[in-house]
């Protein structure tokens, strides 16, 4: 679950470190089994109050967090909210595009930096039929661009 307004004095120390302890300090105020912590914020960032996840060990303890809405956290009260991680989109590494994966692309080749189709794509090796029985079992192939 994601904890909004969390003072950052209660779990991160003056250089953005997660306290030691933290979580079973904060497990015990709140009466749940604490997992894990992660600040979402930037940590160098110097906001005084900012949002992290907190991971309980039990979904009844989640329910319940979630549906009272609030989180002590020393001393101090933080609202919760369901925590939804943000999903990246799907980039294909063959043409650079965004929607498709690069195992069905199609489209030529593009650059990985600039997304510029690059005509200087070859490739790495050619081999005929009768070549291919005689590779060893191990082949290691290495491409340089000149």
């Amino acid at each position: 679950m994601k904890v909004n307004n969390a003072n950052r004095t209660a779990a991160l120390d003056a250089d953005g470190n997660i306290l030691p302890r933290v979580a079973e300090t904060l497990g015990r105020e709140n009466e749940v089994s604490i997992a894990k912590i992660a600040w979402l914020s930037r940590k160098d960032m110097g906001k005084a109050y900012c949002s992290m996840v907190v991971y309980v060990t039990k979904s009844s303890e989640a329910k319940r967090l979630l549906d009272n809405q609030y989180f002590h956290l020393a001393g101090e009260s933080a609202y919760t909210t369901m925590f939804a991680p943000r999903e990246d989109p799907t980039q294909c590494f063959n043409c650079q595009e965004i929607g498709h994966k690069g195992f069905a692309c199609k489209k030529p080749q593009a650059c990985g930096s600039s997304a510029t189709v690059r005509s200087d794509f070859r490739p790495i090796i050619s081999i005929n039929s009768a070549q291919f029985n005689s590779i060893p079992s191990r082949l290691q192939i290495n491409q340089i661009n000149y």
